[in-house]
């Protein structure tokens, strides 16, 4: 009887919840980010380091797919950053990111600190 509620404890996906550094790759720039994710259930929640402080993000997990979006600025004009990534370990993600008002889309890595 013991075995089954073991069995299913190892299908669970593994949570985000922690502080990620994330390098990104887009139109020839490089740089690395930190975020301060929290999952709760399919809910993502936290921050993400900017030029200007951190900025709050909002996401979903579902299955091993992980979204998260957030508002800064750049120059005074809004912009979108908006990551779709796939979580592939308990301490390791990768995807794409969008930089939507400058139509411009790179790649992602992240590692759990």
């Amino acid at each position: 009887m013991l075995i089954l509620p073991l069995f299913f404890l190892f299908l669970a996906e593994p949570s985000v919840t922690g502080e990620w550094s994330i390098h990104r790759s887009a139109s020839g720039n490089e740089s690395t980010q930190t975020c301060h994710l929290t999952q709760t259930g399919a809910k993502l929640t936290g921050t993400c380091e900017s030029q200007k402080g951190p900025v709050q993000i909002t996401g979903k997990i579902e299955g091993a797919k992980a979204t998260w979006t957030f508002q800064t600025d750049r120059d005074g004009s809004p912009l979108t950053i908006i990551y779709k990534g796939i979580v592939e370990s308990a301490t390791k993600m990768n995807g794409s990111v969008t930089a939507v008002e400058f139509g411009v889309e790179g790649e992602f890595t992240a590692t759990k600190k």
